[in-house]
């Protein structure tokens, strides 16, 4: 398959020059060489061999034998040869019918061969890829085609310093245009990096500023709670729904409050009163007999939550353990990867915010508070980490998370795309007393998409100076022929003229 940016696709100069120079009975040879090669590439790459990678290798195998037998018709046609063409336009006539023109057959078949049977991963655009596989096929039929037919000549002459000379001569332009191109892939690597880099980075800080959004969001809740007057659940939902219209990466937000439980009845009764919801009732008995009770109140926004109204905390060991360390650290506590009443089949996370109430009101310098409850953040990884993707404007770029101390993530946007030669970092983020790691790693696509990867201008300059290059030393061995058969036809005209009479054309008795 071609790269995005060698402007050489040598295998197409392979299959005509053998046509042209064995006849049509070595296209089958063409067509399987083909497809064995790129039935054999996959395997450098990792990649195991499917129904689709067959189909696709028959028909670009398809498209190079189709090119192949049609430029090698028109240049035995037209008399084009590139080594002996019929005069100074027959060169002319070899670079269209080698290149420019049959070459919009192999290009098309291939590139509708990507597209029809893979997941078009690393492309650019049917246009682009179109472009850059004809512009490949172009240079190397019209620069590697004479370059072969001149070594099988080699062997037929009698005189191989001419080819030796032509093969030297088209050899240093194809090295001329390989160096070109390499300093530049060199040049272009670098700036995918640094762009890969710039893009690491503005997601850590993208993420960084969401989470400290969503610990001010939490800490703004808690304080509508924190007051002597009981928080109306009305005033709450407007709150959620505010900050979520600002901030997509929440989940919802509960209001969980501390009730002992003598008290459960009364609280159960007061609940379905504010939320008008006669059904409402605390579920989840408490894993110890000295521990209250901490149930879901209020939760917003509530149509698509109602599953956790009622559900208490300390029924599960693991709510429980970061419920007490919130209450011991006296701050936000991010608990570890779980799955969500809420969303059961998605990774997520809470963040517990202690609400305290102050018990003298007239002086709350002096610092006596009672906890109350806890305001819990809910989210899930994808929402997050999904919000701030999209608010970065990061794509193309594989994302793994993983919780401190894991080998395995627990949330990846991979997508089946890494490429071969791929750019990798990682860094750490900390949400409330917890510490991810993070590793990035550049996506196939990344390459293709990233501005910086726009090689098209100088894979056209490639080609053009390759073109002229190979011109050029086509004339100068075609000039060189034809002074050389002058040459020869003199002196022979002369040798001729030395031993026949001029006048009756007999040979001169000696």
């Amino acid at each position: 398959m071609h790269d995005q940016i060698v402007p050489l696709w040598i295998p197409t100069g392979i299959g005509l020059a053998a046509v042209i120079r064995f006849g049509s009975p070595i296209l089958p040879g063409v067509f399987l060489g083909n497809l064995l090669f790129n039935l054999l590439l996959p395997f450098s790459f990792h990649h195991l061999l499917t129904v689709n990678m067959v189909l696709s290798s028959m028909m670009i195998a398809t498209g190079a034998s189709l090119h192949a037998a049609l430029s090698s018709f028109l240049i035995h046609r037209f008399q084009a040869n590139p080594l002996s063409p019929q005069n100074v336009k027959g060169l002319l006539k070899f670079i269209l019918f080698a290149g420019f023109l049959t070459c919009i057959i192999s290009a098309t078949i291939g590139t509708a061969a990507i597209y029809l049977f893979t997941d078009n991963q690393g492309t650019a655009g049917f246009l682009k890829d179109w472009l850059s596989w004809w512009m490949g096929d172009t240079f190397g039929a019209i620069l590697v085609t004479p370059l072969l037919l001149a070594v099988f000549e080699l062997f037929d002459k009698q005189r191989p310093k001419r080819q030796v000379r032509l093969i030297a001569q088209l050899a240093m332009v194809i090295l001329v245009v390989l160096v070109i191109n390499q300093l530049f892939m060199n040049h272009l690597s670098q700036q995918l990096k640094r762009s890969f880099e710039q893009d690491v980075r503005l997601l850590d800080a993208q993420l960084q500023a969401i989470i400290q959004q969503n610990l001010a969001d939490l800490s703004h809740l808690g304080q509508a709670f924190s007051g002597p007057i009981e928080a109306n659940p009305v005033e709450f939902r407007a709150m959620v729904l505010d900050i979520q219209a600002r901030n997509p990466s929440v989940l919802a937000y509960s209001w969980d409050p501390i009730v002992l439980p003598e008290y459960l009845d009364a609280f159960e009764e007061r609940t379905r009163y504010l939320l008008n919801d006669p059904n409402y009732s605390v579920y989840g008995d408490s894993l110890y007999p000295d521990d209250p009770l901490v149930p879901v109140q209020f939760v917003e926004p509530v149509e698509f939550n109602r599953a956790a109204l009622g559900f208490n905390l300390l029924s599960i060991e693991d709510r429980r353990r970061w419920v007490i360390e919130a209450q011991e650290q006296g701050k936000p506590i991010a608990t570890q990867i779980l799955n969500l009443t809420q969303a059961p089949d998605e990774p997520g996370m809470l963040i517990l915010q202690p609400v305290y109430k102050l018990l003298d009101q007239q002086n709350p310098l002096m610092g006596n508070k009672q906890l109350t409850g806890f305001m819990v953040g809910v989210f899930t990884i994808d929402r997050m980490f999904s919000s701030a993707l999209e608010l970065a404007g990061i794509e193309n770029i594989v994302f793994e998370l993983f919780e401190q101390g894991s080998a395995t993530p627990f949330f990846s946007n991979y997508m089946g795309s890494l490429g071969q030669n791929t750019l990798f970092d990682q860094f750490e983020i900390g949400i409330a007393q917890q510490v991810w790691q993070v590793s990035a790693t550049a996506g196939s696509t990344y390459f293709s998409m990233n501005q910086a990867s726009n090689a098209q201008l100088m894979q056209t300059l490639l080609v053009l100076v390759g073109c002229m290059g190979s011109l050029l030393v086509l004339s100068m061995h075609d000039r060189e022929r034809l002074l050389t058969n002058l040459v020869q036809q003199q002196t022979h005209t002369l040798a001729h003229q030395a031993r026949h009479d001029p006048l009756t054309g007999l040979p001169i008795a000696t």
